[in-house]
């Protein structure tokens, strides 16, 4: 799983084994440990109740329920999007599917392969549009 954060957003983007890991019950985590013994972790939950995001100690949960998860099932679904809050107090926080780069990154990144999802045509369009190359 990969996770970008900002000051309004959460954002995770999954791989198509983490989908099935969602898809069967299973629940995915990623956790950074810092030297020293700290670690922050983010941790998505499957069949919730209701999809929200939560925090627990030193962990961001993200609850997913199981139509959430089958949308993101769907062949052409790139990705499921939320909000929560109020006010200034608003987070969006999304799970999309990994997609092929369409910029390499700098040696210095030394960023993994991994596995990724195959680009919907919707994707493909809008990189299209914006002069890159998947």
């Amino acid at each position: 799983m990969k996770i970008r954060w900002t000051d309004e957003s959460l954002r995770l983007r999954i791989s198509p084994s983490e989908l099935t890991a969602l898809v069967i019950g299973e629940s995915i985590r990623s956790t950074l440990a810092i030297p020293g013994g700290a670690e922050w972790s983010l941790l998505v939950l499957p069949n919730a109740r209701s999809s929200e995001l939560r925090t627990s100690d030193a962990t961001v949960e993200v609850r997913l329920t199981a139509d959430d998860i089958w949308r993101l099932t769907d062949g052409d679904a790139e990705g499921i999007y939320f909000t929560t809050g109020r006010g200034d107090g608003v987070v969006r926080y999304f799970v999309e599917k990994d997609f092929p780069c369409t910029h390499p990154h700098a040696d210095e990144a030394r960023e993994p392969e991994t596995e990724r999802f195959a680009p919907t045509e919707g994707y493909l369009r809008r990189k299209r549009l914006a002069g890159h190359r998947p």
